[in-house]
């Protein structure tokens, strides 16, 4: 584990990556691909130590409600985070979503049904569901196929 400092956490469609690298080891994960130039052992993961200010900031200058996408480049629930808290002091900030749903991880009934009654409960407003992919570009193809 290392930490950074970054200039901004969401991105223009409002994507948040608290991590930059994972220890999971998913074969199907995107992040290793070579286009987002992780120069660093993938498994090191790179903790955003200035991200909860930045999303502070950030949000308080949207004008609109918007959705905040999480783990659309590293799992926001990595091991580290019992340690770190990062991603539940963040969801705090957003009050906004849950994902990913991953097959055969959490993707139960029990654990669904368990999400849509806390849902219930936080009154939240509406449900998006969105499509699964895998892209294997160059570096995580590679990977996977290993």
């Amino acid at each position: 584990m290392h930490y950074r400092k970054v200039k901004r956490i969401l991105s223009a469609k409002n994507g948040m990556n608290l991590y930059r690298g994972c220890s999971h080891g998913c074969i199907y994960c995107d992040f290793r691909s070579r286009c987002y130039h992780i120069e660093h052992a993938f498994e090191d993961i790179g903790v955003k130590e200035n991200a909860l200010e930045l999303l502070e900031t950030a949000l308080r200058r949207k004008r609109k409600k918007c959705m905040i996408g999480t783990g659309a480049m590293t799992d926001p629930y990595i091991p580290l985070e019992t340690e770190l808290c990062q991603t539940r002091r963040a969801l705090e900030l957003i009050e906004v979503c849950l994902t990913p749903i991953l097959p055969f991880i959490n993707d139960t009934r029990e654990n669904i049904s368990g999400i849509l009654d806390l849902c219930i409960e936080a009154q939240v407003y509406g449900i998006i569901c969105f499509g699964m992919g895998i892209t294997l570009r160059e570096g995580s193809r590679e990977y996977f196929h290993q």
